[in-house]
């Protein structure tokens, strides 16, 4: 599918529904957008057209923009001239001006592949586990395993184990049938549905051979049961979608499940030319990465001083006594398969609910395979092959990820370990005890490292801070991406000699986003409003898509998916949205408004006062006051020794300060002020837990009456 795309100036743009498209099938649009943004290397400042294609770009996978970064498509610099394809065709498509034809906007040639690339290859055949017979299955399983004699060795056990599933899982589950038919209920398809077709099948076989009266009425109440029944079948559906909704979903995501459930019949995308390769390149890639050259010469050699020692301490502490040496019991093997869902196999095929359905002969089996691999301290050679499946990166189509699929047996004797995340929390433990001087912190989530600097001094700080964080991390082999490495002052003029770390310089911002929020040097968050809006707006498009009659959203649907789609990016950002300015903090409105006149089929001349009466959501400035609230009680009692907390609890013990422009920590205290619960900041421990239960009425003003009613409902 082909499209071509022209913007004026003053046009209004919404492209996620043609983004949807273009990663569910392969499709080619491109033209004159007229947008400008740092990302299209645009010499004018970012517009809204811009701004909205970037975020689309950064939020949904599937799309790739074929144009050079460095190749102005305008006599005036920039690209205003955009091609834009399914990540499906991006590894094969050619992007280039053409030689002689232009104008003031120079001629774009794009050459898409010809031949396509080959269609998905079908999955290996499953077992339909939804009509398997499980006590044949488990007395199948035991005659299995008494036809053949236990295993000499852990290698020829585990694979005796496998064949006995699979040979019982083969003769008392059938296989999964192959259908490309859709069906439109498909995605709310369960034993009530197929118990209200067969009734409904029944009646009308039942009218077709007596056309009375009666049987046409008795077929028309029938038919309107069992609509009826199916429309609250789909709100349950419905909600329970969006309950699993926040903020940090991606639009792709939430374009995905609509465009299944309104196009039950999506294409088959092509798959990758060479799968096999790919994903022996992804594993040697993660072996060179993971390999030992990559550290310091001093950090080897001290290695290979060390390695007896280590070697001589581990053997030391496997010989010694531990109350945990000792075997694995039936009830932790039924502990470990409790409540696990059925997954992608691994190569054996075996799934969670093979293993759970097992019964004594089968669990004593799998017991016994356990234990002798935790006694000779080795796993199996089938437990560490994996099959590997390259997925494209979603803004680098042509870069793969790898998706690893280990078998259900070997994640089931970890039991759960999170040994992997527990060792990297430790080797960060590491760059927390450094010393890296006065009024410096180390703030770290997850591999996202930041340097906080609170004295005036901080640039004649920052080099000693900087080489102690480049060593300890070259000491722990973890390699700083100075790509992503950003120096932002806040109130402070920039060095005037550059910061190195490594060796190499650190480039200074005015601005940058750091776990979702966008800091300036002034703190005024202005930017992180206008992505706030545009985030919500692409979001919008995806409520009023899902506001037609034909998807059958009612409006508690609505309801639930603009609280967890789109209320939720406001709640995630509301700790530094308090101090906005009056006017930025009325263009928040307007998301709301918007989406409250889309739920509600309002006409535009509704008033505000009556979308809020009507929805029962209050403005976003009572949400946000108290978010704020609460989010600044709970360190306040249960961390008191924070710095945070002492500050608070300092300025909430005083009359608020009438500074014309306070601080974040001032507004903060100002508003437990006019909540009226800035004296309970040090005396009720259970304040925030229940300030939720406090919500104004929606036509009070910013903070006017606040009384104990319905309008809590839906926040």
């Amino acid at each position: 599918m082909v499209y071509n795309i022209y913007r004026n100036h003053r046009g209004f743009l919404e492209m996620g529904d043609l983004f949807s498209q273009a990663a569910r099938g392969t499709v080619y649009f491109g033209g004159d957008f007229n947008a400008h943004h740092a990302l299209l290397s645009s010499p004018l400042p970012s517009s809204d057209a811009g701004q909205h294609i970037s975020l689309i770009l950064e939020e949904m996978d599937g799309v790739s923009l074929l144009n050079d970064t460095g190749v102005a498509t305008h006599i005036g610099g920039g690209r205003l001239d955009l091609s834009f394809v399914s990540s499906t065709l991006a590894s094969s498509a050619k992007w280039s001006l053409h030689p002689h034809l232009s104008s003031d906007h120079f001629a774009v040639l794009v050459t898409l592949p010809v031949t396509p690339l080959p269609p998905p290859p079908l999955p290996p055949p499953r077992w339909d586990l939804r009509k398997a017979d499980w006590p044949t299955f488990g007395h199948a399983l035991a005659v299995a395993f008494e036809a053949s004699p236990l295993a000499p060795d852990l290698e020829s056990r585990a694979d005796q184990v496998a064949r006995a599933f699979s040979r019982a899982a083969s003769l008392t589950i059938p296989l999964q049938r192959r259908s490309t038919r859709c069906y439109r209920d498909g995605w709310i398809y369960c034993d009530r549905v197929r118990e209200l077709n067969n009734r409904l099948h029944a009646v009308c076989r039942q009218y077709r051979r007596r056309r009375t009266s009666r049987h046409r009425r008795y077929l028309a109440a029938v038919t309107r049961h069992v609509t009826s029944e199916k429309r609250c079948l789909k709100e349950e559906a419905w909600i329970s979608w969006c309950r699993t909704l926040d903020s940090h979903s991606t639009l792709r995501e939430m374009w995905r499940r609509i465009r299944s459930i309104s196009d039950p019949y999506p294409p088959h995308l092509p798959s990758h030319p060479d799968p096999a390769a790919e994903a022996s390149h992804l594993a040697q890639h993660f072996t060179d990465r993971s390999a030992s050259h990559n550290l310091p010469c001093s950090i080897r050699a001290l290695q290979e001083q060390l390695s007896a020692s280590c070697v001589a301490a581990v053997q030391a502490a496997c010989a010694r006594p531990d109350p945990a040496d000792h075997p694995i019991t039936s009830g932790e093997l039924r502990k470990a398969l409790q409540h696990r869902n059925d997954t992608a196999p691994g190569l054996d095929g075996l799934t969670y609910s093979l293993l759970s359905h097992a019964g004594d002969c089968g669990s004593e089996r799998i017991l016994d395979l356990f234990n002798l691999s935790w006694s000779e301290g080795r796993l199996p050679r089938s437990w560490k092959t994996a099959v590997i499946h390259p997925i494209p990166k979603p803004r680098d189509p042509g870069a793969m990820r790898p998706i690893s699929l280990l078998s259900c047996v070997a994640k089931t004797a970890e039991r759960g370990s999170v040994l992997s995340p527990l060792l990297f929390n430790v080797l960060i433990e590491g760059l927390l005890t450094v010393d890296y001087g006065p009024g410096i912190t180390l703030l770290v989530y997850a591999d996202d490292l930041a340097l906080v600097f609170s004295r005036g001094d901080c640039f004649t700080q920052a080099p000693v801070a900087l080489s102690r964080l480049h060593t300890k991390c070259s000491e722990f082999g973890l390699k700083v991406n100075l790509e992503k490495t950003k120096c932002l002052p806040f109130h402070l003029r920039p060095p005037d000699r550059p910061l190195l770390l490594g060796g190499q310089s650190i480039e200074i911002v005015m601005l940058h986003r750091y776990l979702g929020i966008y800091f300036d040097p002034n703190l005024t968050f202005q930017k992180h409003v206008k992505y706030l809006q545009e985030r919500a707006a692409t979001r919008t498009s995806a409520l009023r898509y899902l506001s037609r009659r034909s998807l059958g959203a009612s409006y508690a649907v609505l309801n639930t998916f603009y609280v967890h789609a789109i209320h939720s990016l406001v709640d995630y950002s509301a700790i530094c949205l308090i101090g906005l300015a009056p006017h930025v903090s009325q263009s928040l409105e307007v998301l709301q408004n918007e989406a409250l006149r889309i739920m509600l089929h309002a006409p535009r001349w509704t008033r505000l006062v009556n979308l809020c009466l009507e929805s029962g959501f209050p403005s976003l400035a009572h949400r946000i006051a108290f978010r704020v609230t609460a989010e600044t009680l709970r360190p306040v009692h249960h961390h008191p020794h924070l710095p945070i907390s002492i500050l608070l609890w300092r300025l909430a013990s005083r009359p608020p300060d009438p500074l014309p422009h306070p601080d974040w920590a001032r507004t903060t205290t100002g508003l437990l002020h006019d909540l009226d619960v800035a004296s309970e900041v040090c005396s009720d421990p259970d304040l925030d837990c229940h300030i939720y239960c406090f919500f104004p009425h929606p036509a009070a003003g910013w903070l006017g009456d606040f009384s104990l009613g319905p309008w809590a409902c839906g926040t």
